[in-house]
């Protein structure tokens, strides 16, 4: 990627507001990880145990091209301590608060391990009570990330992600 990444805060944060950029999935499916990866901010937790790492929503400021970006690690859904209902409810309330600030949602980066056998059930349901939240324009700046390539059989990777892309469920 051509892009200049860094994670150190400038003052062009107080002059222009960056591009909040939410990211949502399944527990451990790598939103702390691409956060840690692409604020190179050591700070950021990636889970490696059975427990969910995240159990709060935090953002993290860092420039890309040369534009201020707001990653914002979620909580992930089908996690450890906190319902799915609940998760939704804290990510509305951050969203809320932030356009309340002036802040708008840029898009939204939904993490999916493709080692996992299925797209399951909850992930559709969350999906659809975001897109309520928020409407359908949400979902038309939402990018699906597949993730843990390297981890997987590729020829069973893409048969996954192609059944993904086909379906008109996901």
């Amino acid at each position: 990627m051509a892009s200049s990444i860094g994670a150190k805060a400038s003052t062009s944060y107080l002059t222009s507001k960056p591009a909040v950029i939410v990211l949502l999935g399944p527990t451990g499916s790598g939103k702390s990880y691409f956060i840690r990866a692409a604020t190179e901010d050591p700070s950021v937790k990636v889970g490696h145990g059975l427990e969910s790492e995240t159990q709060a929503i935090a953002a993290y400021h860092t420039t890309i091209d040369g534009s201020a970006v707001l990653l914002v690690d979620t909580i992930g859904f089908d996690g450890t301590f906190q319902s799915d209902a609940d998760v939704l409810r804290q990510i509305a309330t951050w969203l809320a608060q932030t356009y309340a600030n002036g802040v708008r949602m840029a898009g939204i980066l939904y993490m999916h391990d493709i080692r996992s056998v299925q797209f399951g059930g909850s992930a559709v349901k969350n999906l659809r009570m975001f897109e309520k939240m928020l409407g359908a324009d949400a979902l038309n700046n939402t990018v699906f990330v597949a993730n843990q390539w390297a981890d997987t059989c590729c020829q069973e990777a893409e048969a996954k992600l192609n059944e993904l892309v086909q379906s008109p469920k996901f």
